[in-house]
């Protein structure tokens, strides 16, 4: 006799989930806690390699991941979402410090208008949305009517693309 659960029952729990953290009931908020923040901090500290940066993005994560917990696609178990906002901080908390590391630049602030008018136009398009505009995923997406996923993968391609461009 197979014992997995049917999507539904995965379905239901997900939704239960969800609904008690939307509530903000603080045994589930724990629950979710101690059951995901190892696992998020883990894949945080593989990319940024430092303890306190990732605990900071960690917080966002979690802070961000319960208050529009509303936005979690009931298809995905929540972990996936977890894990979906943790990517998005991730870029930007690189953004952020890219932005910090040309400010304090001293070259000549013409170099940074070259590199960013080397960007093609969606990569500038997604840029100035994401972090000149402070939209999030699902607006940019709607905005340009793309899929989340696409925005996610034209973000970070152009961060890097444009970090290597100034560099």
């Amino acid at each position: 006799m197979d014992k997995t659960p049917s999507s539904n029952t995965l379905s239901a729990g997900t939704a239960y989930l969800v609904d008690c953290i939307a509530r903000r009931e603080s045994e589930i908020l724990q629950i979710v806690y101690d059951s995901f923040a190892p696992l998020l901090y883990g894949q945080i500290f593989s990319v940024t390699k430092e303890p306190a940066r990732a605990v900071r993005i960690l917080e966002k994560t979690l802070v961000y991941g319960v208050r529009y917990v509303h936005r979690h696609n009931p298809n995905l178990r929540l972990y996936t979402w977890f894990v979906q906002v943790l990517n998005f901080q991730i870029l930007l908390d690189a953004a952020n410090s890219l932005a910090g590391r040309i400010l304090a630049d001293d070259r000549d602030p013409d170099h940074y208008t070259v590199a960013w008018n080397r960007l093609s136009d969606p990569e500038k398009q997604v840029l100035e949305l994401a972090f000149f505009k402070g939209c999030g995923e699902e607006e940019i997406a709607a905005i340009l009517e793309w899929p989340v996923d696409r925005v996610r993968h034209r973000i970070s391609a152009a961060l890097i693309h444009f970090h290597d461009l100034f560099s």
